[in-house]
């Protein structure tokens, strides 16, 4: 579970379920993940096949304090670490949703602007290859 923090740390806070979520382990920082305090979007891109690891891809607003900077972020430990696949929008952006297509591409939802976060909803595609790139095919 990938949630807001509001302990001030500029960062967001994760905890694992291992029993399908009867149980949670204790709340901790990810400090790969810097965050306002806003709203994100986490989905699996791919399920661990035999040897293969499978993928975890995060969408915010990559920042501590401000809400902008939306970066696209993809993890192979399931949420341990964290890679950059692309900065999506380096202005002002906020709330954020994604979603795979049949053919692995990625499209991502967002709110952004010149002055404010809030001024329009972007709908952004990045192609699976992006993605490839930065966990170097052990998909």
């Amino acid at each position: 579970m990938n949630m807001r923090s509001y302990f001030g740390r500029g960062c967001r806070t994760h905890a694992f379920s291992y029993d399908g979520g009867s149980s949670w382990s204790a709340p901790e920082d990810v400090p790969q993940l810097e965050d306002p305090v806003c709203q994100a979007s986490i989905i699996r891109y791919a399920w661990p096949v035999r040897k293969h690891s499978g993928c975890l891809l995060f969408l915010n607003p990559a920042s501590k304090h401000k809400r902008n900077n939306m970066t696209l972020k993809a993890s192979t430990d399931d949420g341990r670490t964290w890679r950059e696949v692309q900065s999506l929008y380096a202005g002002p952006s906020a709330y954020s949703c994604m979603t795979v297509l049949p053919h692995g591409d990625v499209v991502c939802l967002y709110e952004a602007g010149e002055r404010h976060a809030y001024e329009v909803i972007v709908l952004q595609k990045v192609d699976k290859t992006e993605i490839g790139r930065i966990v170097k095919k052990r998909l």
